[in-house]
């Protein structure tokens, strides 16, 4: 199954619950092409793990200075997204499809009328 509707895990749910559906696929990226008999991914990263070199050696080549982690990482993003800074982050290999946040991401306040426009 592919298209936007069928990022409803609810609406997926009750699919798979018919009686005459013994499993379903549901593509990750909810293309409208699919292939009619598509393979089950492994999972939904894509390219290679960065790290923490290569991401202050990118950091770097921006004009910015890496700064080494004083606790845990949600800590750190939640004191950060409290000032009011907008913060990205990536950890391990890029994801792929509608829930890809977790790995990589951007994340501001709502409220912070600088990133709203």
């Amino acid at each position: 199954m592919a298209g936007g509707v069928f990022s409803n895990v609810r609406i997926n749910e009750e699919v798979h619950r018919l009686p005459e559906v013994d499993r379903i696929f549901v593509h990750p990226g909810m293309a409208a092409c699919v292939p009619s008999d598509p393979e089950p991914l492994r999972d939904v990263y894509l390219g290679e793990d960065i790290t923490e070199r290569e991401a202050a050696d990118a950091l770097r080549q921006h004009g910015l200075t890496p700064e080494p982690l004083d606790g845990s990482i949600e800590d750190a993003v939640a004191d950060l997204l409290v000032q009011g800074y907008v913060v990205a982050r990536a950890d391990g290999r890029m994801e792929y499809g509608p829930r890809w946040v977790i790995a990589r991401f951007c994340i501001s306040r709502r409220i912070a009328r600088s990133t709203t426009g």
